[in-house]
């Protein structure tokens, strides 16, 4: 892993960065969501030079509820990073 003389913007779509597992159980609906979403597809650029991505991908996407992901979490997080990767 490399440290950037540079920060990270910050997240698209003023998301709320979360972490979970990457081990993952989705409906159909949040998986034709994930794969044909700009907003997913946004996310997953802006993830793209993380070490591992899908670790924060996937409860990002379920975790805000402002981009209506199908079936995405609506209570509250106990795991949310105000830092960027």
């Amino acid at each position: 892993m490399l440290l950037t003389a540079y920060p990270k913007g910050r997240p698209p779509h003023n998301v709320v960065i979360y972490k979970g597992s990457h081990y993952v159980a989705m409906s159909k609906a949040f998986a034709l969501y994930f794969m044909h979403s700009p907003v997913a597809k946004d996310l997953v650029d802006w993830f793209s030079d993380t070490l591992i991505p899908d670790e924060f991908i996937w409860p990002t996407l379920n975790h805000n509820a402002h981009l209506l992901a199908p079936g995405a979490y609506k209570g509250k997080c106990k795991q949310q990073y105000d830092i960027y990767l």
